[in-house]
Parts: C-alpha cells; structure tokens; sequence
C-alpha cells in the first residue's frame, strides 16, 4: 500500500472524460485502473490523498508517469480558467481530471473505434477485445464482491485470436483492428519510432495519418493520450458545440483569447470542455453561485 497526497487528481473527473474505458468503477472515488497488464486499484480519499494499492516502488515506476504527476496542473488549471467566464466553469467543475498516458497500441485501438462509435459503445467494444484475446484475472473486494478483468492483449494474440473477436460488438470495425496488428506486427507501424523522444508533433503526426484506419481526430488523439503532446485541442462534436454556444469558432478563439502558455496546455482545455458538455452542470451547483 502507498499512501500519497495528489493534489489537482480527481478520479471520477477522469473516469468521466473520454480518456480512460478501461477503468473499472468499484464505488465512487474508488476504481481498478488498468494500463497495459498493470493493474492496481486507487482510492481518493479527503483532502487530495490517495491510498495506491502497490508498493512506493511500483507507483513511481508505473502510475507517477501514468497519472502526469511531473506537470503542475494546478498552474495549467489557473491559466485557463482565466482565459473567459465559460471556460472557468468548466475548468472549476473539472479541476481534477489530467491527461493520463494510455499505452500507445491500446490508444490506437480506442481512437479507431472511437472515431465512429461513442464513448460508452468504445468503451464496451474496447472491453470485448479484451475479453475475447486478453488474459483473464478475478479478484476480489470487500465494496463489491468478485471483480473480472482482462490484460489487454498483444497485436500478435489479436491475430492468434482474431476468430473469437466479437463481430456484433465490432462490426466492420474489426478489419480496421485486424490491420492495425499486422501493420504493427510486420513492421509497417511502427511504435518504437513513434515513443522515441525525437519524434516531433509533426512527424508522429504525418506518419500516423498515412494509415487509412486513422482519421485526423484520431491520430490527434493518440498524440495527445499517449505521446505527451499536451498542446493539441480535440474538435468533436461536444467541444464544437461549447464554442457554437459562445458564437465563436476554437480557431478565433484560439488567437484572440489564448497566449502561448496558454495554447501550450490545449489538450486539457479540450478535455475540460468535453466533459463539461458530456456532464452538464445542474442548475444550483455551488461552483455556479461563488
């Protein structure tokens, strides 16, 4: 067990954005996180702690990367919410979601899916390939008795497994999966050039987009989520419609409201919004009357 104060790290804030589908909620504040074959389940508790079931070792090893602990999102929050009174609202109601760094092939898997389905159809889908390739684990709880999950697999346990993939769930998407792992397999995606820390925003960016499996949306995605490109805004649907709101275009926006620090910390802008158009406020939250 490791016991560490996190401040700016809300779990729910997380669970809620479009980061994360392989969370699984145990309670509130309370969730198995998984990354890749690791696992561990987080508490939060008062005043920004948080109760890490792994040892001080593996948290720094694993989750301090994972969670973006190296950034000052207290700083990052402060500069956006002061960029307009719309935006505050959001900043304010999400101040403790971060960016969090999905394993690079389970973020091109998401983004492919995601690209067509919703969030709450990736996250299922997402979870079927898991269930149909990955290795199986049962654990157990006190809040919520027996919890199943599975290791997201390998490209090579994809293909291995191709036929138990869930045609129903997928739909034409698992062709855009099945070539994903080939390409990755044979070499044609290649994930080691993309991780390697001279690979500028531009190059992953023009490499990434050649693949006809991945449109702009998500390849800015697996920039933003994976690479570290923290300064890349997300346009869907949801963040057009928070700007169209404000009669006034993210690109306007961008230039007439944003100053270099501020574009710098993009990605979780988009993020700020696109959760506060997902999640709605209701009317009387305490945030609204201050």
């Amino acid at each position: 067990m490791f016991y560490v104060r996190i401040p700016f790290l809300h779990l729910d804030d997380i669970y809620n954005s479009n980061q994360c589908v392989r969370w699984i909620k145990i309670t509130d504040g309370k969730y198995l996180i998984q990354s890749g074959n690791d696992v561990v389940k987080v508490t939060e508790n008062t005043n920004s702690r948080f109760l890490f079931d792994c040892s001080e070792d593996e948290f720094f090893s694993k989750w301090f990367d994972y969670f973006d602990l190296k950034r000052d999102y207290s700083r990052m929050n402060w500069v956006l919410k002061n960029l307009d009174d719309e935006v505050k609202i959001a900043a304010n109601r999400n101040k403790g979601l971060r960016i969090v760094k999905v394993p690079l092939f389970e973020s091109i898997i998401y983004s492919c899916i995601k690209s067509l389905f919703s969030v709450d159809r990736s996250r299922m889908a997402v979870d079927s390939i898991a269930k149909s390739c990955g290795v199986k684990h049962v654990q157990a709880f006190k809040e919520s008795g027996k919890l199943i999950w599975h290791e997201f697999p390998s490209p090579e346990t994809i293909l291995e497994n191709e036929f138990s993939l869930d045609n129903k769930m997928l739909m034409h998407q698992k062709d855009n999966i099945i070539s994903i792992c080939k390409d990755i397999v044979s070499g044609w995606l290649d994930l080691d050039y993309l991780q390697k820390l001279t690979c500028s925003y531009e190059d992953a960016y023009n490499y990434l987009i050649q693949f006809d499996y991945l449109n702009d949306w998500a390849v800015k995605f697996i920039c933003l989520s994976s690479l570290g490109f923290i300064n890349l805004f997300l346009l869907d649907k949801h963040t057009n419609k928070f700007f169209k709101k404000m009669d006034i275009p993210y690109i306007d926006f961008k230039d007439w409201y944003m100053d270099d620090e501020a574009r710098a910390y993009s990605g979780l802008l988009s993020q700020y919004i696109w959760s506060n158009e997902v999640n709605p406020p209701r009317r009387l939250e305490k945030w609204m009357l201050e």
